[in-house]
């Protein structure tokens, strides 16, 4: 999955889309005789900027909990992390923003219809989206998960490639397809170049000793890296390095190195421009 700018739910253009028509049809219901008039547009596009603003601001939560606490970890506690939150952040941003528009712009009151029935459709539409995202998350969790036939026996290891498990199946990842590997929270990922991740029972130190040395690198206690995403290096106070990376799903733009560790950095980069 990607991070923060990337849009790996492909949401960016169908959501808003959804919005608008959700929007649209609230609208209606309150005000029926409003349809395609001027009314019906000015309160369709004030309505649609708010609802996108919202929407944007529960779709970060839901990014980063993708990051902290993915389905793979447990999927009920995931559901209960994301599901009240996104409640809280979709309707409560919403109503703060039209109590501030009514306030200061308009310098009236909310209309109660607003809290009689706005925001209860706004609500009923906030758990449709999560049950959206929830679906997609799951289906891209374990769609990358490829499941051999339960007659058919795996070696004990393949060479150039790291066993990935998932329940009582095992398949194999090339080490030349692993981009880089992470640890949060006490979870271990392993992210490929067509943007999947896995999450595996083997930790960094693990890691280190299988990934082929002359490959990958463990820039410090969280990333061991490729060295196909080593941009450049910039020096830092008492001996640290900068180490900045090209752009990858979930991957800062760049990782601080040790003092300690530096010294083999550069000589380790240094082995891959020979």
């Amino acid at each position: 999955m990607k991070s923060n700018n990337s849009n790996y739910y492909h949401d960016l253009i169908w959501m808003p889309f959804l919005i608008i028509l959700m929007r649209s049809f609230d609208i209606l219901i309150v005000y029926p005789d409003a349809f395609l008039t001027l009314r019906f547009f000015k309160t369709l596009a004030e309505d649609t900027l708010v609802t996108t603003l919202c929407w944007y601001a529960m779709r970060s939560y839901v990014i980063w909990l993708d990051q902290v606490y993915p389905f793979q970890k447990n999927i009920a506690q995931r559901i209960i992390l994301q599901v009240p939150a996104a409640l809280v952040i979709n309707c409560g941003l919403l109503l703060m923003i039209n109590e501030t528009i009514q306030h200061y712009y308009y310098q009236k009151p909310t209309p109660t219809v607003v809290y009689t029935h706005h925001i209860w459709v706004y609500a009923i539409w906030t758990l449709l989206q999560n049950a959206i995202y929830i679906t997609l998350g799951l289906l891209r969790a374990f769609k990358s998960f490829e499941t051999t036939p339960s007659d058919v026996k795996l070696p004990l290891a393949q060479p150039n490639k790291l066993a990935i498990k998932l329940g009582n199946k095992e398949f194999y990842v090339a080490f030349s397809n692993i981009s880089y590997c992470t640890v949060t929270d006490h979870l271990t990922a392993v992210h490929t170049n067509h943007e999947e991740t896995f999450i595996i029972e083997k930790s960094l130190d693990q890691l280190t000793a299988l990934l082929p040395a002359q490959d990958f690198f463990r820039v410090n206690r969280q990333f061991i890296i490729h060295k196909s995403l080593v941009k450049s290096l910039e020096k830092q106070e008492n001996g640290k390095v900068k180490l900045c990376l090209k752009e990858a799903a979930k991957l800062p733009p760049s990782v601080s190195v040790s003092r300690i560790k530096a010294p083999s950095l550069k000589k380790w980069l240094k082995q891959q421009a020979a």
